[in-house]
């Protein structure tokens, strides 16, 4: 599809990096640990503030901090409700949850949360 490739061209200048969890038992027990799979790799795409939201909640040991973004992509990747993303954008890097996929015929649209104490970046 033509308008595609334009997407690609012209607005997917960020790339992605898609982490799946995916638990693991430890040796011969019944304990399991969460590992990350890697599940896609430098996927071209674009990062936006589109409605970006910052919550803010005090606890009593520190200040958390919740963004909201927006990531755009090829409608033919596949990501899923809290798959964790890391995301270059112009040369900074972004460490991301995803939550819900929306699908258009061009491409797709997906809300995406960092979680944070204030103060870090």
């Amino acid at each position: 599809m033509k308008l595609r490739k334009i997407l690609h061209k012209l607005m997917y200048l960020d790339r992605v990096d898609v982490y799946r969890a995916k638990l693991t038992t430890i040796g011969r027990t019944d304990d399991y640990t969460t590992e990350f799979e890697l599940i896609h790799e430098k996927i071209p795409c674009k990062l936006s503030q589109y409605g970006k939201t910052l919550y803010s909640h005090r606890d009593d040991t520190s200040q958390k901090l919740t963004d909201d973004l927006r990531l755009c992509y090829d409608p033919e990747i596949v990501i899923l409700p809290n798959d964790f993303l890391v995301i270059n954008h112009q040369g900074q890097e972004w460490k991301l949850f995803a939550g819900e996929q929306f699908n258009y015929p061009t491409h797709t649209e997906l809300s995406v949360r960092r979680r944070r104490e204030s103060g870090q970046t």
